[in-house]
């Protein structure tokens, strides 16, 4: 999965790749429409999510899967902090009309 060192550098949120591939969702990331999209891709094609993939290329299933995992990752840290928050304040959803 790319350059052996990988694995030991912490990337941009500070985890590991193995930290990341132990916390992952697999099965939810490879749920997303855009990984489904990324799998129908012929080899030596382009894809872009935040930026740019090539089917076929060593590595680019892993960084796509992990940016993908960033992002979901991001949307339920958030979601659960404006759930904290809103139980912490008494807020509550509005109700459906």
């Amino acid at each position: 999965s790319g350059n052996p060192s990988s694995s030991l550098a912490a990337n941009a949120n500070g985890m590991t790749d193995d930290e990341v591939r132990a916390e992952m969702d697999v099965p939810a990331v490879e749920a997303t429409r855009s990984y489904r999209a990324w799998l129908v891709l012929e080899d030596g094609r382009e894809f872009t999510y935040n930026q740019r993939y090539v089917k076929g290329r060593e590595g680019h299933d892993w960084l796509l899967k992990k940016n993908i995992w960033r992002r979901m990752r991001y949307r339920r840290m958030n979601k659960r902090m404006v759930e904290r928050m809103k139980a912490e304040t008494g807020i509550m959803s509005p109700s459906p009309v």
